[in-house]
């Protein structure tokens, strides 16, 4: 797909099209392809005039479709961001094409398997996202378009995240090494949970983190955001009253959510006690 800055080879490209479209359906979706993008930056002249007298053939738009997103699907590891990109665009050609045509529905289901691929393997897609996301600022598919689910599934993909073990056992380690004047073992990072701002609007929110701090029966104590995305520790637990917190010996204030008990995350050791039971823990930067 060409970029948005490009928009002399996009119009060299549709009057070569344009060209051939009457005698060839595959060239005809090319043509209504390059329309579709030529429109998302605003362009309507005398060539987007030519394009609008264009026949979809529809069996050959679906059958295009079809092949770009089995592409997608059948894409492996080992074959790179670059060869990723360039399915994803030649889906998203298809898709502007079939705006221009005004037939969606030949694609969509296209387009369906293609977004779930993207969000059952996003640790595939994720280098792309900041290119995504771009691509949804400066020259985003029209509403409508189908492509616009396409990119934006590819906006928010992330790695998914490490599956945590609950290890109890951490915590006795924990008052064995404040037991014997040591620092205990429990550790994590604010950089771990920093808030992800996407550029483009609409797009889904990135799912939260949820870095496990310490666990036990009934009870997480985890690392994540708050209602505005800022860093906070929970205490996911069904106990009523509130837990004792203190971050470098002072006393921090809890306030109870629905899952528990949360406060503002910083770096540094804190100490939570609650019922008969405590954690402690650090935070870095």
């Amino acid at each position: 797909m060409t970029g948005p800055d490009e928009p002399a080879l996009l119009t060299a490209q549709l009057e070569a099209a344009l060209s051939g479209a009457d005698a060839d359906p595959h060239v005809a979706i090319e043509a209504a392809a390059l329309a579709g993008q030529r429109a998302r930056t605003g362009v309507d002249d005398a060539l987007q005039a030519a394009a609008r007298r264009l026949q979809p053939e529809g069996v050959a738009l679906a059958e295009a479709a079809e092949d770009a997103a089995d592409a997608i699907a059948e894409l492996e590891p080992e074959d790179g961001e670059d060869v990723a990109w360039d399915r994803l665009c030649h889906l998203d050609e298809v898709c502007a094409a079939a705006w221009w045509f005004d037939r969606v529905e030949l694609v969509a289901p296209s387009v369906s398997l293609a977004v779930s691929v993207v969000h059952a393997f996003p640790e595939t897609w994720a280098p792309l996202a900041p290119a995504a996301s771009r691509l949804l600022v400066h020259a985003p598919p029209a509403p409508g378009d189908p492509a616009l689910a396409l990119w934006r599934a590819v906006e928010v993909a992330a790695p998914p995240a490490p599956v945590e073990v609950e290890a109890p056992s951490e915590i006795l380690l924990d008052d064995l090494f404040h037991a014997l004047g040591l620092r205990g073992g429990l550790r994590a990072s604010l950089a771990d949970v920093a808030p992800v701002f996407l550029l483009a609007d609409g797009g889904a929110p990135p799912r939260p983190p949820w870095e496990v701090l310490a666990s036990g029966d009934g009870w997480e104590l985890v690392l994540t955001w708050g209602d505005r995305r800022e860093p906070v520790i929970l205490l996911a637990t069904d106990c009523d009253q509130r837990p004792e917190v203190t971050h470098d010996g002072d006393a921090v204030h809890a306030a109870a959510c629905p899952d528990g008990w949360t406060w503002p995350a910083r770096e540094g050791t804190w100490t939570v006690r609650w019922d008969d039971q405590h954690a402690s823990f650090e935070i870095d930067p």
